[in-house]
């Protein structure tokens, strides 16, 4: 007999029944397809497991598990595919950078996020022996306020326009976008 039932807006939904073995009153939990098909005080056919009793399922509109997660996995791994793809081509990898066969020393100074500028957080670059008091040749964005000043490898090309990684202090700052020319005009250097 159905004592229970519980619509669920995840899949799968769940119907409780009370249900008698040999003499032995036992109650299960069943995952079914829908819950509006098993009515409270309804009695519906189920079947159980002779080694344990207290595992049952309906015979009609069963909703096993692994169908839902099979369900949950056909939507999640086309989903994560797409997002593995963006984030590589956003933050890349290091065998990414063993690609990028050109290495360049320059200056690097933070500008934008904390200047109240409204300007994307960026590094401001100089070719290693520039002037810094001069304005930069070329800036990039980072994904967030890059707080190193000074000496810095640039990976990748010096063009604008190209993608680059910054290596400081052996640590890699991913970049958020290409080589730009010049700095974004809201941006200013910090310190």
């Amino acid at each position: 007999m159905v004592v229970e039932t519980d619509y669920r807006r995840r899949l799968p939904d769940e119907a409780v029944v009370e249900y008698e073995v040999e003499g032995s009153r036992y109650e299960a939990t069943l995952m079914v397809s829908a819950a509006g098909d098993f009515e409270v005080g309804e009695t519906i056919v189920v079947e159980y497991d002779p080694d344990g009793p207290s595992h049952a399922r309906p015979l009609e509109g069963w909703s096993p598990t692994y169908q839902v997660l099979w369900m949950y996995a056909a939507i999640a791994l086309p989903i994560a595919a797409v997002d593995a793809v963006l984030t590589r081509r956003k933050l890349g990898t290091e065998a990414d950078l063993a690609a990028l066969a050109e290495v360049h020393p320059c200056t690097a100074w933070p500008t934008g996020a904390d200047a109240g500028t409204g300007a994307p957080p960026s590094v401001a670059l100089w070719p290693e022996g520039s002037d810094r008091p001069a304005a930069p040749p070329l800036s990039v964005e980072v994904e967030e306020a890059m707080e190193v000043a000074g000496p810095v490898s640039v990976v990748g090309g010096r063009r604008p326009g190209e993608r680059v990684v910054l290596r400081a202090g052996g640590d890699t700052i991913w970049t958020t976008s290409r080589l730009r020319s010049g700095m974004d005009p809201r941006a200013r250097p910090r310190g």
